[in-house]
């Protein structure tokens, strides 16, 4: 068992996702997803790995955890790793980019003020960010970057992949958190999604 897992073991290993990277050197995930009818587009399910989707058209109705919200088009949504999160309906015609992230893409050799001040709290959920961001055209564009950047591949495209995940980063520290939890607070998540995976299950 990870440590991860370890970590989160109050989440239920029955909605876990084995999020498979096309380059183990390079841990990162990048697809593009279209939908023609008005539908769900994925079921209840959690994973390590920090997702970000980016709405073309459409809309979709996201739950993470306990909260419910609609994302349209512009829109970014955040789910942040080791929560659940599932789209029970999308409205048709439905285009999104996602963006699945594993951490270690941004550790140091050397653990350094980065990882200890950002990087680590954040993978342990003691930082979460907003879960729906709207209007931030700075944030959009670090997105659209590391997609074309992942599309065309000219040389040093993982460095400007990396390069714009850093600044994706420092904007959503900088104006998009929605909670820095103390270690009671943890605490007190970890026992709360005991009582999800109890209602779910």
């Amino acid at each position: 068992m990870s440590a991860y897992r370890e970590k989160y073991k109050a989440l239920s290993s029955a909605f876990h996702e084995d999020v498979e990277m096309p380059d183990q050197h390079f841990a990162i995930k990048i697809f593009y997803y279209e939908q023609e009818v008005s539908d769900r587009v994925f079921s209840l399910h959690w994973h390590e790995q920090i997702e970000f989707i980016y709405l073309k058209s459409g809309s979709m109705q996201i739950t993470c955890n306990n909260r419910t919200f609609t994302a349209r088009a512009g829109d970014l949504v955040v789910i942040n790793n080791n929560e659940y999160h599932c789209c029970d309906m999308a409205e048709a015609p439905l285009s999104l980019y996602c963006i699945i992230v594993d951490l270690s893409i941004l550790n140091s050799r050397f653990h350094d003020a980065c990882e200890e001040k950002y990087i680590l709290p954040f993978s342990q959920n003691f930082i979460q960010f907003k879960n729906l961001i709207t209007g931030d055209q700075e944030v959009t564009n670090f997105i659209l970057k590391i997609i074309e950047e992942n599309y065309y591949r000219e040389n040093g495209y993982e460095l400007a992949i990396k390069g714009n995940l850093y600044n994706l980063f420092t904007a959503l520290f900088r104006r998009h958190i929605a909670k820095i939890l103390s270690p009671r607070e943890q605490e007190l998540l970890n026992k709360n999604l005991n009582r999800i995976n109890t209602v779910i299950e």
